[in-house]
């Protein structure tokens, strides 16, 4: 009747009779429906057909996902060579961290109701052709208890992508909103030089090489680009070892990044007095 294009996710006929698949897909749309923030996809409608299939209705987002603005942004360097400045790839960059703090204003307000995404990564996230963006895919997230903080173990195991996840989360599952923000950390690592956080040749090895904190190092795909010292500061805190010491919200991480923006001092690296003198 409305003539609407929506978008259609839909279990597959082979879940069927999997009655815990079937209550994870019923689970992400309730989840997903409590969350009412415009960068957050918005939510239609479940229904059923004669099959026994249930369906779920969502906006139909036409854009690219922040892996594909990286991909496009080396293809970018490729081309233009010499002819792309230091000046250039600072406006590029200022336009991705601006979308950057959108998805950290969709995460607070998540995090506000007591939902953890688990799996933010750059395919999960998407701009629309009006730069909008949108947290996607919330399958496996989880409402936490009011402490903030979850430790009973999943019982589908380790949630998340390897490279994504967060250490704590590894050793022990602990899921909390500094999970979710070690994930923002590493794309924002990758939205900074255009290459992955976290190289390795086995799942294991990717796992094991974030127990360790050791990210791939902090420089520009293209090398002549430099990545300024205070977006470095901002990745190492929000991917720090320890939550403790990241920041305390995801909140706090994109107000450093609007300081950084703003030209103002940040929290990750307070001004010494040359830098203020400067």
């Amino acid at each position: 009747l409305l003539k609407r294009y929506v978008a259609i996710k839909s279990l597959k006929r082979d879940h069927l009779g999997n009655q815990e698949i079937i209550a994870n897909f019923i689970a992400e749309a309730k989840v997903t429906a409590q969350l009412d923030h415009p960068s957050i996809i918005p939510l239609y409608e479940v229904n059923g057909d004669d099959e026994d299939r249930i369906h779920i209705a969502m906006k139909l987002i036409h854009g690219s996902t922040l892996d594909d603005v990286i991909e496009d942004t080396i293809l970018d360097c490729k081309l233009m060579k010499d002819k792309r400045t230091a000046d250039d790839e600072a406006e590029s960059l200022k336009s991705r961290l601006e979308n950057f703090i959108k998805v950290c204003e969709a995460m607070h307000y998540a995090h506000k109701k007591n939902v953890i995404h688990r799996d933010l990564k750059p395919e999960n996230i998407m701009i629309g052709q009006y730069h909008e963006v949108y947290v996607m895919d919330w399958g496996i997230a989880k409402v936490i208890p009011e402490s903030g903080n979850d430790e009973a173990p999943d019982p589908n195991g380790l949630c998340g992508t390897p490279g994504y996840i967060a250490p704590e989360v590894i050793e022990k599952q602990a899921y909390a909103p500094a999970s979710d923000q070690y994930a923002l950390g590493v794309i924002l690592f990758e939205l900074s030089t255009l290459k992955h956080a976290m190289k390795g040749q086995t799942m294991t090895e990717v796992l094991q090489k974030t127990c360790a904190g050791k990210l791939e190092t902090l420089e520009h795909y293209y090398p002549q680009y430099e990545i300024p010292d205070e977006i470095q500061a901002i990745i190492m805190k929000a991917t720090a070892l320890n939550p403790a010491d990241r920041y305390q919200s995801v909140d706090a991480l994109a107000d450093d990044i609007r300081r950084f923006l703003h030209g103002e001092e940040t929290l990750a690296l307070p001004d010494d007095q040359l830098r203020r003198l400067s």
